[in-house]
């Protein structure tokens, strides 16, 4: 009889970047560093960047931040998901966080994109494709 044991620890997880309106937050789940062979050991900070003719988000991960223009990526304990503040973005390019908050899945991530004057292990955000948070009452 042939067996697949799994790691301890191990739960599924959907691939996916999450970007809260509330807490103006980029969640990265813990999915989306697996299928996408990152962890916090690369993952250090984010080099984030936005496209105004598309209104796409562009993700670079880096392992040093040189120059002090990347965000500190936090991850709780387990260190298997990440999240990073988006508020430079958006008052940098002024956007409103209706623009792009959301759930960006698979289809609306892409990866390994060449993006001028970064690595080519950028990650593209498609903001067409993300499914927009519902409003909550208060």
């Amino acid at each position: 009889m042939s067996m697949t044991f799994v790691q301890k620890g191990t739960r599924t997880s959907a691939s996916q970047v999450r970007i809260s309106t509330n807490a103006k937050v980029m969640y990265f789940s813990s999915g989306f560093f697996r299928k996408h062979e990152t962890s916090k050991v690369d993952a250090k900070y984010a080099r984030l960047g936005y496209d105004k003719e598309t209104g796409n988000i562009g993700v670079e991960f880096l392992q040093e931040n040189k120059k002090e223009k990347a965000l500190i990526i936090a991850y709780p304990n387990n260190g298997s998901s990440g999240s990073c503040s988006i508020r430079a973005i958006l008052s940098v390019f002024g956007l409103h966080i209706s623009e792009i908050a959301g759930i960006y899945g698979e289809d609306a991530i892409k990866a390994n994109v060449p993006i001028t004057g970064w690595t080519e292990k950028g990650f593209l955000l498609i903001t067409s494709k993300r499914k927009k948070e519902m409003k909550s009452s208060q």
